[in-house]
């Protein structure tokens, strides 16, 4: 294959013998923007069959021995309709970028394109767009070698609009992602065409890369041709808009170099008002939130910008509950995790020469790792975090503290403003009510600070701790127990239909909140905790105040929580019933145990010790006597818990404590009868065989073990979830990681 050098020599001379044939047809003006424009002549006048017949007979004969030989049709479907069509008008929908009806879609030309306002430079030169269909297929598939061969022979081509909609081959290329095609291309082609703009939307080549996340293509171009990224389609966007409007955390390189090459200029001025606005919402919305946090620092009226829907970057954070550790649900060992990898913030945030690379990887204590030990712990960190599970937990806690970065610097530049335009900035906004809504309280706790008379703000009627109550955000809720006279101002309001704060404490829990609870009756547990713990925040009178359905608050519980209770009351008696059965099994198989014990009893008349087992004195029988009585005290127990819940009389206080009490006990001691049953038929199995076979102890115990974990894996969560949702510290409770200061 030959170089780009000589392959642009072979263009550039054919061009000059190409030139001549094409003269009659086309005249070459030159405009003001130094773009040249070819202005097509005659080319309607062509009949369209016998026009596509001329250009395109030869390819299409070896197109025909190709499809031949392979079994397939004869012709491309594309080209008949076209052939057998002569009067069709209509383009085919090519938004896609990857339809060959971008190519055939009837007799679309320099003049329509002109009279879209879109750049003409590098046109069809006279032929139908059946000429350039080879390289329009190989653009598509990143089939270099064939697309090189054409433009040997048709070098023309190189700079053509090859399609309908004004697109290169550039373009194309672009569209489809493949990079190796598209660095050759802009390795050839002409500045200024690089810059050619479709008709469809005004985009150009850069545009497309962008959104494909070719990152090196994109560098190309723009050395090449730095203009390119102030260049806006007719939706007004450059190709960074473009990027963030398709973003995806895959893109966040593409997206951080075409921050850097940006520049903030007329006519674009793309990091300015409405635009400037919806760029930092989409990068927000997409979690890049280290590349949001640079655009702020370096372009303060961000902060504050909206865009034509009135949205901020504030707004769309506040709606991002899994970008904060408040909104994000952990298990034990994750949570475990997450507090011991050791990762800070950097203080040399940003370094626009290299980009961005806002933050370290991991940073152990204060920084120092100049001792033996600290480095033993970074270097440790630094392989553990590559572990698929541990990296999961390091991004995740990585992301949150980018994201608390990003809040707080918006919530600074907005500090900076006259008191009367924050208070107009958060008055026009729903920031704080979303961020109740969804349960954010770093936000809420920020959005405070910033502006205190927030928490005065009211939202169709409510404060921000009505709105906890209603969507059961209980880490808003909790900051009321630092205030003072204020919880009880803030509570007393009323909302619509003259309902208080406990008539919103006392309707169903939302869906979503409700499946964070495991079964339906601690689901309702849930709710009645929910309200009992309003309960004591409000006036005493409050208890019995009507609504205007002249409903009290206890009312409104019953009715609205009548199907999560007989729901419950199936939950309990299913699960009861089923242990139960597990129980009596176990009870009556180690009853029956005690009275044939392994080895026999003693058969001798004249012994004293007749009648006695024979294993009496070793120690292993000692361990089948003791687990087989607990085995059955336990399971015994386990039956009289399971059934007084059968026969309990499922009443709403009863889901509180009094069912969950029972089931704690009746699971717990069916979990001791279980392992003890194992204990006494491992203990029973090793005396039998202890003469013969005295290995096959170790085994039998481990495999005894087996069923024993089983029982813990699948129930045990369950248990502790019960036991923690009765007797934990609950989650109502001052915290002092989240507090109003």
């Amino acid at each position: 294959m030959e170089t780009h050098d000589q392959l642009s020599g072979d263009i550039k001379d054919t061009h000059v013998q190409e030139k001549g044939k094409a003269s009659k047809n086309y005249e070459i003006t030159k405009e003001k923007d130094d773009l040249h424009k070819v202005v097509e002549i005659g080319h309607n006048t062509v009949d369209n069959e016998m026009f596509v017949q001329d250009i395109c007979g030869d390819e299409l004969q070896h197109k025909e021995g190709e499809t031949e030989e392979n079994g397939l049709a004869s012709a491309d479907p594309l080209v008949e309709e076209m052939m057998n069509n002569k009067s069709s008008k209509e383009p085919f929908d090519f938004h896609s970028q990857l339809e060959l009806g971008d190519f055939l879609s009837g007799n679309t030309t320099d003049d329509a394109a002109a009279a879209q306002n879109v750049p003409s430079s590098g046109t069809s030169n006279g032929r139908d767009f059946n000429y350039y269909l080879p390289l329009y297929k190989a653009a598509l598939k990143g089939d270099w070698g064939n697309a090189e061969e054409f433009l040997k022979t048709h070098p023309d081509a190189l700079n053509a609009v090859i399609t309908s909609y004004q697109r290169t081959a550039l373009h194309v290329a672009a569209s489809a992602g493949h990079l190796r095609f598209t660095l050759n291309l802009v390795a050839l082609m002409d500045v200024d065409a690089l810059a050619l703009q479709d008709s469809y939307n005004g985009d150009t080549a850069l545009h497309f890369a962008s959104v494909a996340g070719i990152t090196e293509a994109a560098k190309a171009m723009i050395t090449k041709n730095n203009r390119l990224t102030q260049i806006q389609n007719k939706n007004g966007w450059t190709a960074l808009l473009q990027c963030a409007a398709y973003v995806a955390k895959e893109q966040k390189d593409m997206i951080q170099y075409l921050c850097t090459e940006t520049r903030n200029e007329e006519p674009s001025v793309p990091f300015s008002g409405y635009f400037g606005a919806q760029l930092l919402c989409n990068i927000t919305a997409a979690g890049l939130h280290d590349v949001a946090l640079y655009l702020v620092q370096k372009y303060p009226n961000l902060a504050t910008a909206r865009d034509q829907s009135g949205c901020a970057a504030l707004s769309v954070l506040a709606q991002k509950a899994s970008s904060f550790p408040s909104g994000s649900k952990l298990g034990f060992w994750e949570s475990s995790l997450y507090s011991m990898i050791p990762l800070q913030v950097d203080d040399n945030r940003v370094n626009c020469s290299n980009g961005i690379n806002m933050y370290r990887n991991y940073q152990v204590g204060s920084g120092d790792i100049s001792n033996r030990g600290a480095w033993i712990k970074f270097l440790s960190w630094t392989n553990l975090i590559k572990v698929p599970g541990i990296k999961q937990i390091y991004l995740k806690k990585l992301a949150h503290i980018q994201a608390i970065e990003l809040l707080k610097c918006i919530c600074a530049k907005i500090s900076l403003l006259s008191n009367n335009d924050i208070l107009q900035f958060f008055l026009n906004s729903s920031i704080l009510s979303t961020a109740a809504k969804f349960g954010i309280v770093e936000i809420v706790i920020e959005c405070i600070q910033t502006f205190p008379d927030q928490i005065w703000f009211l939202s169709a009627g409510r404060s921000i701790f009505h709105i906890a109550v209603e969507h059961r955000k209980e880490k808003i809720f909790n900051l009321m127990y630092g205030m003072s006279a204020q919880k009880k101002i803030l509570a007393s309001w009323r909302v619509e239909s003259n309902n208080n704060i406990l008539h919103l404490a006392a309707k169903l829990a939302p869906s979503s909140q409700l499946h964070t609870v495991s079964g339906a009756a601690l689901q309702m547990q849930r709710d009645l905790q929910w309200f009992k713990e309003v309960e004591k925040l409000v006036q005493p009178t409050y208890k019995e105040l009507e609504n205007q359905d002249r409903r009290t608050p206890r009312d409104v519980f019953t009715s609205e929580h009548k199907d999560l209770m007989e729901k419950g009351e199936k939950w309990m008696k299913d699960t009861a019933q089923s242990c139960m059965v597990v129980a009596t099994l176990i009870a009556t198989v180690v009853f029956a145990g005690a009275f044939t014990v392994p080895g026999g009893n003693t058969s001798d008349a004249d012994n004293a010790n007749n009648g006695s087992p024979i294993f009496l004195h070793n120690n292993a029988f000692m361990w089948f006597v003791v687990s087989d009585a607990l085995g059955l005290f336990s399971s015994t127990t386990s039956v009289l818990m399971f059934l007084s819940i059968l026969t309990s009389r499922y009443a709403e206080e009863d889901f509180l404590r009094s069912l969950p009490k029972r089931l704690i006990i009746g699971l717990g001691t069916l979990f001791i009868s279980i392992a003890a049953m194992m204990i006494a038929f491992a203990a029973a199995l090793s005396l039998v065989l202890k003469n013969k076979f005295q290995w096959a102890s170790i085994p039998i115990a481990l495999v005894a073990c087996l069923p024993v974990t089983l029982f813990a894996l699948l129930q045990f969560p369950l248990l502790v979830e019960i036991y923690l949702s009765t007797y934990g510290v609950g989650i109502f409770r001052a915290d002092s990681k989240y507090k109003l200061d």
